[in-house]
């Protein structure tokens, strides 16, 4: 975490703040987002969350992985509320 939003978020993990260019902020901002809210409701990942996930894929990350940390945001994001 190097960004300030994503401060923010290890204290408010719903918080609207991102930062443009932050992959972790991507990651975050899928969490939020009504394709993630769709392939999990579907228990898929949908050829939509597939290509939202392709952009916040990390460097030899696979796209598994890069799945868990979107999960793991959802989590501590609905652990908040």
């Amino acid at each position: 975490m190097t960004c300030e939003a994503c401060q923010r978020a290890e204290v408010d993990p719903r918080t609207g703040h991102y930062s443009r260019g932050c992959r972790n902020c991507d990651t975050r901002a899928l969490a939020h987002s009504p394709t993630y809210f769709t392939a999990d409701a579907m228990h898929t990942i949908t050829p939509g969350y597939k290509a939202a996930l392709a952009a916040v894929v990390a460097d030899g990350e696979s796209l598994e992985m890069a799945h868990r940390r979107v999960r793991e945001w959802d989590k501590r994001i609905r652990g908040a509320a």
